[in-house]
């Protein structure tokens, strides 16, 4: 269709599709976010590096890599 959403519409879409578990996460982002603009590349920098945590610490469930990997992919 050749709709193109803007960097920060993305980033907040992303932050949306996280599971509920990662209320705080989502909070954090976007009380951290310079000007209150959510980037793309800074969402997906930070889902990265908490998945990474979350996976050290024992709390990351397969189920929420894949969502986040795969929603909004189309085939």
């Amino acid at each position: 269709m050749g709709i193109k959403f803007d960097d920060e519409v993305l980033g907040l879409w992303l932050l949306n599709t996280l599971p509920d578990s990662w209320g705080t996460f989502r909070v954090s982002i976007t009380n951290l976010a310079f000007d209150g603009v959510v980037s793309l590349q800074s969402v997906k920098g930070s889902v990265l590096n908490e998945e990474i945590r979350r996976k050290e610490l024992g709390t990351s469930s397969h189920s929420e890599v894949l969502v986040t990997e795969n929603r909004g992919r189309i085939p």
